[in-house]
């Protein structure tokens, strides 16, 4: 009878465990799914789940002509809704379209600067590249923003895809980033490259990330980084920086060689006119003299700047690189 009793006794407590653990079971996975259901809900109603802008390594570098290199890290999406985590170097070649490569949408700017110049996608519109001529098929040139995203799902792993656009946020309109609808977390990373249609992205070494300051190698000849020639321009000229320092780059870096041609005299340089927030960029003391002074300045949200000089005095201004100061 003891026996009995105590196998009887095995039994009940052999069921009440594992109903205990069937219950606690339910209750984890009940937990979980209230804290996603709530973690949803705050994402719905743009309560931030994770700490907002946050990033870490994920460090961009050229890797050849067509090809740029994401190294591992992590970031948070541009919501604050998910976490972005990249466990091995991302490759993306702007030859491809689509994820891996680029989003292949034009600009408005592409678009006012000459539609012959663009390639139709058959709907309409236009492809980011170029119709005719000697670069027919290949990417517009210009600067390209690299976004990472992710499709839903735990399991999901982190892509990324090159656009011309500077917001990967809007996807409804002109200047919206074509990232595919299944990829609802995205990240801009701060960082820009500049493509060249005939000799791929141009060469240049960055430091400082995420703020980074990127140096412009030179391995192309000087000429290739001059920026304008101001020959004697007493009154104050606009210059285009823009193929120079990205979209929300707008620190530039200058080199400015000055030719005194008939006499001695300075260079002056400004984010704007009229200002009075000039910078001496130089001076040359007589008939002959060349001076050369770098400095970085900061242009307007167009790329662009002012500079002056006295009378007889010639200023070459080459671009040496810029800095990225302003939130992506």
């Amino acid at each position: 009878m003891r026996c009995g009793a105590s196998a009887k006794m095995s039994r009940l407590w052999d069921s009440f465990r594992r109903a205990s653990m069937l219950v606690g079971s339910v209750l984890v996975a009940l937990f979980a799914t209230i804290g996603a259901s709530e973690s949803a809900q705050r994402c719905r109603s743009k309560q931030p789940t994770y700490p907002v802008r946050m990033l870490h390594g994920l460090e961009t570098q050229r890797f050849d002509d067509n090809t740029l290199v994401i190294y591992p890290g992590s970031a948070v999406d541009n919501t604050g809704c998910a976490i972005l985590n990249v466990y091995r170097s991302i490759k993306v070649d702007i030859d491809r379209t689509g994820i891996g490569g680029r989003d292949n949408v034009v600009t408005p700017n592409d678009v006012r600067a000459g539609k012959d110049a663009l390639q139709t996608n058959g709907f309409g519109g236009f492809n980011a590249s170029y119709a005719n001529g000697t670069f027919a098929g290949k990417p517009l040139g210009g600067w390209y923003y690299i976004v990472l995203a992710k499709e839903r799902g735990e399991g999901a792993s982190v892509e990324a895809i090159l656009t011309r656009q500077q917001s990967s946020q809007r996807t409804d309109g002109a200047g919206s980033a074509g990232v595919p609808e299944n990829f609802p977390y995205r990240r801009t990373l701060p960082i820009s490259f500049y493509y060249d249609p005939q000799s791929g992205f141009r060469p240049m070494y960055c430091y400082g990330w995420p703020k980074s300051v990127c140096n412009w190698t030179r391995i192309k000849p000087s000429e290739r980084y001059l920026i304008a020639r101001s020959e004697s321009a007493t009154t104050p000229q606009t210059i285009d920086a823009s193929k120079w320092v990205p979209g929300y780059g707008r620190i530039l870096r200058l080199e400015i060689v000055l030719h005194a041609a008939d006499q001695g005299g300075g260079a002056y340089v400004s984010t704007l006119v009229g200002t009075g927030g000039e910078f001496k960029a130089g001076y040359v003391n007589r008939a002959g003299d060349r001076s050369v002074l770098q400095l970085e300045l900061a242009t307007t949200s167009k790329q662009t700047f002012v500079i002056r000089t006295d009378p007889g005095v010639i200023a070459e201004i080459f671009a040496v690189g810029f800095s990225i100061e302003q939130p992506s």
